[in-house]
Parts: C-alpha cells; sequence; structure tokens
C-alpha cells in the first residue's frame, strides 16, 4: 500500500499521524514550509457541541459536531500528549443572543433544551467525555444581562471551550517531523492528479523540479483546490461551493483581564475567546469576512489584506464587539496590545449564500465528512473539531 495526502493543514497531518499509528507510511504534500500554517493556525480552535446551529432544528448537524467533539480528546491523544497542562483551554463559552437574531428567542430556548438531551443521549452511549472534563451541566440560561449592552437580549453560559491552535499544532507538528512513516514534502503545490488504471498520478512542483509519483490510495485534504481534484477523479458532487476569506485577529495583552469567552448568535455578529488572562482571539463577522467567491474563480486571496486593512479590521472589531460589551474597550486598546497577528485564512463550504441569508446552506453542515471513489478519498473537514473524527474515519476506510 502506497498512500499520499494532500494538504498538511490541521485535517492532513491528523491522517498522517492517524495512517502511522497504524503502521502505514504516506507521503504527505504541502505547499508550505511547514506543516499547519494557514486556517487550522489561525481559527478559533472552538470545540463545537452544536450550540450555534439552531436554524437546523432536525440536530443533524449538532449530532455530527458532537461526534467530533466527543471523541476529539481521545483522538488527539492517539497522536501527541494532549491535555490542559501541554494545550491553553479557553474559558466556557456563553451564547449571547443578539436583538437582530434570525432565530426567535423562544426557538433559540428551544433548540438548546434539545441540544442538552441530544448531548446526554451520545455521551452516554460513548461512554466519552467532551475534552476530558467533568461539566456538571450542559447550558444554563443567565437572567443577568449586567455588563452587556440592549443589543443583548438573552445569555446562555455553556460547557463549549476553544483549544489553542498554536499549541495543537506544535505538538502535531513535532509528532509529524518525528515520525519514521511520514515524508513530508514541503513546498510542494499540488498540480494535477490523474488516475492511471489502478493508481493514482500526483504531478507537484517545488522550486527545483515538476515530480510525478504515483499511489494506489490518495487522501484529499487540501482546501481551495479540493474540489478541482475530486472532479477531475469522477467525484463531482454537483453542489455549489462558496468560498470565503475570514480574518483572525490573535492578540497578547500586556496586562491581564478576566473576559469572558462568548459567541453572538445568530447571524453575521462576532466571537472573542480568552486562552489565557492575556491571550485573546476576537472576530467581527462583517468586518473579518473579506472576500467570497465560488470555489473555480478564486482571486489572489493575499492581495486583500494589506498592512493598513489589518488596522481597520482590528479596529472595527473591537469597537463593534466594544458596543455590546462596553467593558472591552477599557481592557483591549491600541496601548495595551502586546502583539498581533491578523491573518487570513479560507473557509470552504457547500452553499450559495453568505451567512447573512436566513436560508443560507452554511447554517447547516451535516453533509460535511468523507467522499470517496475508488481508492481516492475527499474530506471535507466543515469545523476545526472535525479533523481527528474524520481523520480516523479515512484511515478506517482504506483498512476496512
Amino acid at each position: 500500500m502506497k498512500v499520499a495526502v494532500l494538504g498538511a493543514g490541521f485535517q492532513g497531518v491528523c491522517v498522517a499521524l492517524e495512517l502511522a499509528k497504524q503502521g502505514i507510511a504516506c507521503d504527505l504534500y504541502d505547499q508550505g514550509g511547514v506543516p499547519i500554517t494557514q486556517a487550522g493556525l489561525i481559527n478559533e480552535g472552538k470545540i463545537h457541541l452544536g450550540y450555534v446551529y439552531g436554524k437546523d432544528p432536525t440536530l443533524k448537524t449538532a449530532r455530527k459536531m458532537l461526534k467530533g467533539a466527543l471523541t476529539f480528546h481521545e483522538y488527539l491523544n492517539r497522536w501527541m500528549d494532549f491535555d490542559s497542562a501541554t494545550v491553553k483551554f479557553s474559558r466556557p463559552f456563553k451564547y449571547l443572543v443578539h436583538k437582530d437574531s434570525i432565530l426567535e428567542l423562544e426557538q433559540s430556548d428551544s433548540y438548546f433544551a434539545n441540544l442538552e438531551m441530544l448531548y446526554e443521549e451520545m455521551m452516554g452511549n460513548s461512554g466519552l467525555t467532551y475534552l476530558g472534563l467533568n461539566d456538571h451541566f450542559f447550558f444554563e440560561k443567565v437572567t443577568d444581562l449586567d455588563g452587556y449592552s440592549d443589543e443583548i437580549v438573552a445569555s446562555y453560559q455553556t460547557i463549549e471551550r476553544s483549544v489553542d491552535p498554536l499549541d495543537v499544532a506544535s505538538g502535531l507538528r513535532r509528532e509529524v517531523m518525528q515520525s519514521d512513516l511520514i515524508y513530508f514534502l514541503g513546498h510542494h503545490l499540488v498540480q494535477k492528479v490523474e488516475a492511471k488504471g489502478n493508481v493514482y498520478a500526483v504531478r507537484s512542483s517545488n522550486a527545483n523540479s515538476s515530480p510525478v509519483k504515483e499511489y494506489s490510495h490518495l487522501i484529499n485534504c487540501l482546501w481551495g483546490g479540493r474540489y478541482k481534484i475530486d472532479r477531475d477523479l469522477g467525484l463531482d458532487m454537483n453542489d455549489s461551493i462558496i468560498v470565503r476569506y475570514k480574518v483572525a485577529i490573535h492578540l497578547t495583552l500586556r496586562n491581564t483581564h478576566d473576559l469572558p469567552s462568548f459567541t453572538i448568535i445568530q447571524g453575521p455578529f462576532g466571537d472573542l475567546v480568552n486562552f489565557t488572562k492575556n491571550r485573546i482571539y476576537l472576530s467581527w463577522y462583517p468586518s473579518c469576512m473579506i472576500g467570497i467567491a465560488d470555489a473555480t474563480n478564486q482571486p489572489n486571496w493575499d492581495d486583500l489584506l494589506s498592512d493598513s486593512r489589518r488596522d481597520q479590521i482590528l479596529n472595527e472589531s473591537l469597537t463593534r464587539l466594544g458596543a455590546i460589551m462596553p467593558e472591552l474597550p477599557e481592557v483591549i486598546c491600541q496601548r495595551s496590545i502586546q502583539t498581533k497577528k491578523i491573518e487570513g485564512g479560507l473557509i470552504c463550504a457547500r452553499g450559495r449564500e453568505d451567512i447573512t441569508s436566513t436560508d443560507s446552506d452554511l447554517h447547516h453542515r451535516y453533509e460535511i465528512g468523507l467522499h470517496s471513489v475508488g481508492d481516492y478519498h475527499s474530506v471535507d473537514t466543515g469545523k476545526y473539531s472535525m479533523a481527528p473524527y474524520f481523520a480516523v474515519q479515512v484511515v478506517k476506510r482504506i483498512t476496512g
């Protein structure tokens, strides 16, 4: 068995490490010089329990998210030392209901209650725990909205957390580089893949050459370039693909603080993640979502993000989040920021409209996962927290 994994982001690295765990060698391709340099590094690291998918009352999306969340801790520990001592966990999330939410408050209440029953059912059936923690509740509706402006009409305290993607990436990179069964082909841009009988020919390019290598099994974990290869190899899902370029803001502050982690629902609002007392992530969706395109016609995304645009995005995000939490500008301002990293990454998903539309397909994500034809497997991760689960599933599909 000769296996190639295309893309050394978070998903591709998890696949490669699970292959190695099963004693299977692989070539791991990436255009970057080291693994995990893009979306898997700069996102908020949220381990989704389904709270944000209230527009899918069938709970299909929540059920899939819970599969990823409840196995995340167990599977990451297969490949690295993963616990709260080696990886920073955020403070638990509050979910703040905005007055302009696309869901009525009664609908949110009903959804959270139904989600809690599903969580208890799946946790009981699996015997797993969320991130290895022993939380004694799933959510509590908070009646005291002190500290928030009148834009917020309700609040739920949840057990959901983020894990620091910088810590996770560091641990996984180390394991990849130390593995005797993973051959990392950095600075290799995958140009073309062809099916030739029982093998797949992968042409890549680097600074010196354009080598072609053949494999019996191929796992596609690319982001923007995944869909063209899918079609070339006969895996055309006949779905529209929307590609969004979203900016993430990571800050280190000079002083400590005790801000809560929160997500504002339902619609194009924002988040704040408190990883430690001076390390945070924040985003205001209308400012941070700076580009949308069809998967077959993408611009040079990096051209959209100049230094002045970065500063604009940071200032707009702080202003809008500060309008919701008046305490925020006192804690986070230009003089309190010690370091800042403002970078963009691609989000690829099936759909035709952005989340600003109430009918957008992005409000449910249950169709993410594995799609195969022959010994070619394409992985649509969907959410960061799903990557370990899908990695184990695709390797099981290969090994039978």
